[in-house]
């Protein structure tokens, strides 16, 4: 969920997969008007895990990711936009006696989507 302003936002998430793992995140994000409608958004996100099984044995993850993305602007409400993931997994494993730092592993991906603004989409023009 994108929560702000059009150009800077808060990013609040939340998510489970079939797995039962269970994360939460925060991060920022930010809109860039290059041309009519083209424009660039760049959004950094930290997701912690929240549950699972390799959770309850002790080991707490954490994934950092940037996105920084270029997007194609639909009439008012709908935009495609597509670009590259950098991302850092950090992990460690905690027990009564120490906590280990299991290492960090950097990789990156690509993502492609579609974007739609509700309150566009739904609101009558004046």
């Amino acid at each position: 969920m994108h929560v702000g302003f059009y150009d800077i936002y808060a990013i609040m998430a939340f998510g489970k997969n079939k797995d039962q793992v269970t994360t939460r995140g925060i991060g920022l994000g930010g809109n860039l008007q290059v041309y009519k409608d083209f424009g660039a958004i760049v959004e950094l996100v930290r997701e912690t895990q929240l549950t699972g099984k390799t959770y309850d044995l002790g080991v707490r993850t954490e994934l950092t990711t940037i996105k920084p993305l270029l997007k194609y602007t639909i009439g008012k409400s709908v935009s495609i936009f597509g670009g590259p993931t950098f991302n850092m997994f950090n992990s460690k494993y905690i027990n009564a006696v120490k906590t280990y730092d299991l290492g960090k592993t950097f990789y990156y991906g690509a993502i492609i989507g579609v974007k739609m603004d509700l309150v566009a989409l739904f609101s009558k023009n004046t």
